[in-house]
């Protein structure tokens, strides 16, 4: 009876493409992507992503938040140090209207560069200029006049998501649809202030975004 168990294991194994399948997918091994943000909205977006992911062999793991970008990269800076280098580590944070000056964020940038280059994991900065409803609203449309936060929250309320709100654990189901349509009009944005000789490290260059740099790290990883 053991032997015929066996067989049929084998039997199983070989024809089922299923089974064919699976051995080689338990030898991947699993890419951790570890996200730090300063607001409940931000989790809130990348665990419904997480949920996309659903499935392959990389994984959205969400580190906490901390009131400020500076907490979460002294957070991620103790992380990195145990990381293989297939795991990365990506801190979402917002410009705000006057929460950090041009200076404060080149100073940051200049300091993951160098972080980066004695770790095998990367740490990427994600930036949204003021804020993160600035992401959510390129899923609708392309804007690229100056907004403040509040006015940017009205626009999105009054125009597309009517039950929108920020710091909670909205549902961002019907957005992920439109990412493609995000992740252009961000690029647009930052080809925007190039042309007027902005970086998008600058306060000045508001509206802008790269977070169309995930979105495309996880194509990529889901379709290498």
């Amino acid at each position: 009876m053991v032997q015929f168990r066996t067989f049929m294991v084998m039997y199983l194994a070989e024809m089922d493409p299923f089974f064919k399948k699976r051995p080689n997918s338990f030898k991947k091994p699993r890419i951790n992507i570890h996200i730090y943000t300063e607001g409940d909205t931000e989790q809130a977006y990348f665990d419904g992503l997480n949920h996309q992911l659903n499935g392959t062999d990389y994984r959205i793991q969400l580190e906490g938040k901390k009131p400020d970008v500076y907490a979460l990269l002294n957070n991620s800076q103790v992380l990195i140090k145990d990381l293989p280098s297939e795991d990365s580590i990506w801190i979402i944070f917002d410009y705000e209207d006057n929460k950090y000056t041009t200076d404060n964020i080149i100073k940051l940038n200049d300091k993951v560069i160098k972080i980066n280059k004695s770790s095998k994991a990367k740490i990427h900065l994600i930036i949204s200029n003021p804020c993160f409803e600035l992401w959510v609203l390129l899923h609708y449309e392309f804007i690229n006049t100056k907004l403040l936060c509040a006015e940017l929250k009205t626009k999105l309320i009054e125009k597309w998501i009517p039950n929108y709100k920020k710091g909670t654990n909205f549902d961002f189901t019907n957005v992920y649809y439109k990412t493609d349509i995000a992740v252009k009009h961000a690029k647009q944005l930052i080809n925007y202030h190039k042309e007027d000789n902005k970086s998008m490290l600058e306060k000045e260059a508001n509206p802008c975004t790269n977070m169309y740099k995930f979105l495309e790290f996880i194509e990529k990883i889901k379709n290498p």
